[in-house]
């Protein structure tokens, strides 16, 4: 049995300007933005998320930008509460594959916070594009993220916990951009471009052939 991991797109998902991506976008050039690309659905965590920065007293103010549909979207859009808040929550639908690595280029943080994983593609392309990473420590999440050394790992559920990890990325830039630049040689050192995981494929491919 061979296990082969799926690979990145290391071609649109590398370091960008993250000024550039932003003015791109339309967004705030000075604003610390968080960043959750993936499903709404209750496996994702991202009501732990909305609460964590929501819920939490805030020595800055941010935006958390919320890429991604799914059934839960109503549920989580009613947990942002009303009046004055720090935290400002986007929720950006569905977003085009190609926009992806913008939005990437343009955070200060990408955050998944699953209640459990398999090999997490979107952490895959994080690193890629030199966006530091908060996740939970959960299955394939670990393989990939080692905690302190390529971004920053949280016990799974706990908001305190999910919130001390971002606030911690935000106010520490010289611990961020370490993990910024690790980020794309963890990918290397892994094999995980697209070009390694096509060459293995096809390896095992021909060994099959050959038998």
């Amino acid at each position: 049995m061979v296990t082969l991991y799926n690979g990145v797109d290391t071609a649109q998902f590398r370091p960008r300007d993250k000024h550039w991506c932003r003015c791109e976008l339309g967004l705030p050039v000075a604003t610390p933005i968080v960043l959750y690309v993936g499903g709404l659905i209750a496996r994702k965590g991202v009501a732990n998320l909305i609460e964590a920065l929501t819920k939490g007293v805030e020595t800055i103010p941010l935006d958390l930008y919320i890429a991604g549909e799914g059934p839960q979207r109503a549920t989580l859009e009613a947990l942002i509460p009303g009046g004055e808040s720090r935290c400002r929550v986007h929720f950006l639908g569905a977003v085009p594959k190609d926009r992806v690595h913008l939005w990437m280029g343009a955070a200060d943080v990408l955050v998944l916070p699953s209640h459990s994983e398999g090999r997490p593609n979107v952490v895959l392309e994080a690193l890629a594009s030199g966006t530091p990473v908060v996740a939970s420590a959960v299955n394939g999440t670990t393989e990939v993220i080692r905690d302190g050394e390529d971004g920053l790992l949280f016990r799974p559920g706990d908001v305190a916990d999910l919130r001390t990890c971002i606030a911690r990325m935000l106010a520490e830039p010289e611990l961020a951009a370490t993990f910024a630049a690790r980020g794309p040689q963890r990918v290397r050192n892994l094999g995980l471009s697209w070009t390694e995981h096509g060459r293995r494929l096809l390896a095992i491919y021909r060994d099959a052939m050959s038998r």
